[in-house]
């Protein structure tokens, strides 16, 4: 298995994000901000962090898909939550073309980074 963990880029200088009352912006919402965006693998931190921004959800980090995601060269995890529900998780993929983002729900094949991204979270929630 290849090491990654060099390659891994943590938020940096994230604050919380705040409370959202009633429900998470949808699905449709989402992909409108963050878009079917062209860009370089450089703006990808950038863009998907002020999308967070925007979003209301919380940067949380950013790594090579490395077989974690199918079909993108990177991914990020955004977490976004709601008053009285279990927190959202949702994937950014950078395609493997460097330039198309897309964001997609957690699936069967992206448990292990979702699974990654809770734990994440809760090592965070107690320091």
């Amino acid at each position: 298995m290849q090491d990654v963990t060099h390659d891994i880029a943590p938020a940096t200088g994230a604050t919380p994000f705040p409370h959202l009352t009633g429900r998470a912006p949808s699905m449709g919402r989402i992909r409108n901000v963050i878009g079917e965006t062209t860009l370089g693998r450089a703006d990808f931190v950038t863009t998907v962090q002020a999308a967070a921004h925007e979003l209301g959800a919380e940067y949380l980090f950013e790594l090579p898909a490395s077989g974690l995601a199918l079909d993108c060269e990177r991914i990020a995890m955004l977490r976004m939550k709601t008053e009285g529900k279990d927190d959202i998780f949702l994937l950014v993929k950078l395609g493997m073309d460097g330039r198309t983002l897309t964001v997609a729900e957690p699936e069967e094949n992206t448990k292990g980074v979702t699974d990654f991204a809770r734990a994440f979270v809760n090592v965070l929630t107690r320091l």
